[in-house]
C-alpha cells in the first residue's frame, strides 16, 4: 500500500476553519467544533493511505483535473484533493450539502479576458458621448 504525503491548501485549512468557528462561535458548541477537527484530522491520517485508490470525481471538469473525493468519517463534510507524485494536494473541504463540485470547477476554470471594444462596435450614443467627452481620444482612436 502507497503512502501519500498529504498537504492541505491554505484556501483548504481556511474552509475548514470557518465551519469551526461557525461551530463554536456561533452555534456556542464547543464540542461538535472539536469533533469536527478531530474528523478532518482522522479523514487526513486515512487519506494519506487511499489517496491513490480512490475514484476520479464524477463532473467533467474536475475529472480533467485529477480530482477526487473522500468523505470525513464521521461528519458530513468532504476533501476536494488531486495527486502529483507521492503527494495529495488537498485544495478545498466542503459541506456534502453545498454544490461543491460546481463551485469548485468554476473556482478553476482559467478566467477568460473580457475582449476589448472597438470603436466600430460601439452604440452610435456611445460614440457620440465619447467624441465628446474625450475628444483627443476620440480622433486617435478613430483613425
Amino acid at each position: 500500500m502507497d503512502s501519500f504525503n498529504v498537504i492541505i491548501s491554505p484556501k483548504a485549512l481556511s474552509q475548514l476553519n470557518g465551519y469551526i468557528d461557525y461551530l463554536q462561535y456561533t452555534l456556542l458548541n464547543d464540542q461538535a467544533a472539536y469533533n469536527v477537527w478531530q474528523d478532518a484530522l482522522e479523514t487526513r491520517s486515512q487519506l494519506s493511505k487511499v489517496a491513490g485508490s480512490l475514484k476520479l470525481c464524477a463532473h467533467p471538469h474536475l475529472k480533467k483535473h485529477g480530482y477526487h473525493i473522500i468523505h470525513f468519517m464521521r461528519h458530513h463534510y468532504l476533501m476536494l484533493y488531486r495527486i502529483e507524485g507521492t503527494t495529495a494536494y488537498v485544495d478545498a473541504i466542503y459541506h456534502q450539502l453545498q454544490d461543491y463540485e460546481n463551485t469548485f470547477a468554476d473556482e478553476i476554470r482559467p478566467i477568460k479576458p473580457k475582449p476589448e471594444i472597438g470603436l466600430s462596435q460601439r452604440s452610435k450614443e456611445q460614440q457620440i458621448l465619447f467624441s465628446i467627452l474625450w475628444p483627443k481620444d476620440y480622433l486617435a482612436l478613430s483613425k
